[in-house]
């Protein structure tokens, strides 16, 4: 477990020191996820560098990071893209070879235990320019697992990657923490991921502190809107907020995924969903779902905005 007692990160020059962060009381224990969020440029970044050993605190002291036992993922690209996916992985263990850096069967076998943890077994003897940039975060999740460390630190793993390789990649964080007992620290701005993959969160706020809790307490409690001021956006519902500009309130009667999404469609094109409202549309989901509305019986929930827009 990683520990910080009254630590203060930032940068020095001469005889002046810029802090970003301070008084920081945190802890980074084995078999969790951890997520760090804030706005950008408050200090992420360098207080991942710190723990790292790459940069020293200005005052405070840290606890139980051990020679060895820590490895990073950066979003550095890798310039050498004619390397092999495998080489890439084995050089998690060169940290553990002698002066003649040859792999020995137990560094293979670790090797190849990290590309089945990643499930990229299927792309280890591809050149690194052949792969997408979800399948590069893989091999490079997969070169931290070959170093064999207690805690893993990540800077923004899911950063440019589509929504599927964003879930893939916080699901295997997740896992990782889980059932191989890591403690994994990860820098990210996607709120929406860490609010439903990780155990903790590390947030970042205006005034150079950072508050941690379990995602649950930090939203009902407000310490999001505070850091982040969101503009239009619920973050306690997980809605934009929409004006309801038709001023024609709808009664919507139905259950499940077809009343949740035709209730977002609703809002979304202006209208208010109320109950006992003079119009009302009746959800009927049986082998096919049916819109009811008055006499007309619809089939999509674009042809019911269509239907109700004649309304007007």
């Amino acid at each position: 477990m990683i520990t910080s007692n009254q630590l203060v990160v930032g940068y020095a020059s001469n005889s002046e020191e810029s802090v970003l962060l301070e008084d920081l009381n945190l802890q980074l224990r084995e078999g969790e996820l951890v997520c760090f969020m804030g706005p950008n440029g408050i200090g992420k970044s360098t207080l991942l560098r710190t723990l790292a050993g790459l940069q020293k605190p200005l005052g405070g002291e840290l606890k139980g990071i051990e020679k060895g036992k820590l490895s990073l993922v950066l979003t550095d690209r890798i310039t050498a893209t004619n390397m092999l996916v495998y080489d890439l992985v084995a050089y998690g263990r060169y940290p553990h070879l002698s002066w003649n850096i040859s792999l020995r069967d137990e560094d293979h076998r670790i090797i190849e235990e990290a590309i089945a943890l990643t499930q990229i077994g299927h792309l280890k003897y591809k050149r690194l320019y052949q792969l997408s940039d979800g399948q590069m975060q893989l091999v490079m999740i997969a070169r931290a697992l070959a170093q064999q460390t207690s805690v893993i630190l990540l800077d923004e793993p899911t950063a440019h990657l589509d929504l599927n390789n964003r879930v893939e990649i916080m699901n295997l964080l997740r896992k990782l923490a889980r059932q191989e007992r890591k403690a994994i620290l990860v820098c990210t701005h996607e709120l929406d991921l860490a609010l439903q993959t990780a155990d903790w969160i590390w947030l970042a706020t205006l005034n150079k502190k950072v508050v941690s809790g379990i995602p649950e307490d930090l939203v009902l409690n407000g310490s999001f809107d505070e850091v982040f001021q969101f503009k239009g956006f619920d973050l306690k519902t997980g809605k934009i907020e929409h004006e309801a500009h038709r001023n024609k309130p709808i009664q919507l009667i139905g259950e499940g995924y077809p009343y949740l999404w035709t209730k977002n469609a609703l809002a979304r094109c202006g209208y208010e969903v109320q109950e006992g409202a003079a119009t009302v549309i009746q959800i009927q989901a049986k082998e096919k779902t049916i819109w009811q509305l008055g006499d007309r019986q619809l089939t999509s929930v674009a042809d019911l905005i269509m239907a109700l827009a004649e309304r007007q």
